[in-house]
């Protein structure tokens, strides 16, 4: 919601005041609706509706915080099947990543795609040592790395996608891309 225009801010206190009027006059509201915003991003009418709307008991905050190392360890377990992994990796997973859990698997999906992270003998290994592992330093460049790792037709489609900046229909694609419906 951070960059949310003044027409969207007042659409959504709109909506909240309607539910909350709804739910004080014993009308069923069968609604949640979930939003999130950044506080280091200023949108003084965003801050503003929001702290209206929060006064008036029209909408609950919910701060989330950077993983811990022992919920960022259980993560990366469940990502990789395994019991334990290298101290010395998830050290640095969680300095790279910033706790951030998205990031974090963002991160071991390019290390495991580009076969720097992979399984040896039931157990999870590095090519080379730890410390030299090239851990994307942002999301940036894990998804420049995803999309370097992707064939070149599935890249003209994607490039054409980024650049329309809006839905494009199957038959646009196709004459667009010069590739035929059925292997889109």
């Amino acid at each position: 919601l951070h960059w949310a225009r003044p027409g969207t801010v007042r659409v959504l206190a709109h909506l909240l005041r309607s539910l909350r009027v709804h739910a004080e006059g014993g009308l069923p509201v069968e609604m949640a609706l979930l939003g999130s915003t950044r506080l280091e991003h200023d949108n003084a009418l965003l801050a503003t509706t929001l702290a209206h709307c929060k006064a008036r008991g029209e909408l609950r905050d919910l701060t989330l915080r950077p993983l811990r190392q022992h919920d960022l360890n259980e993560l990366v377990r469940s990502m990789l099947g395994v019991g334990e992994l290298p101290g010395e990796f998830m050290e640095r997973l969680a300095e790279e990543s910033a706790g951030n859990p998205y990031f974090v698997t963002e991160i071991m999906r390019v290390l495991v795609e580009q076969g720097a992270v992979f399984l040896q003998g039931g157990h999870w290994a590095t090519v080379g040592a730890v410390g030299e592992l090239d851990i994307p330093p942002t999301m940036h460049e894990v998804f420049r790395r995803r999309v370097r790792g992707l064939d070149a037709d599935t890249r003209r489609v994607l490039e054409l996608l980024c650049t329309a900046g809006q839905p494009v229909g199957l038959m646009v694609l196709v004459h667009a891309c010069d590739l035929d419906a059925p292997s889109l």
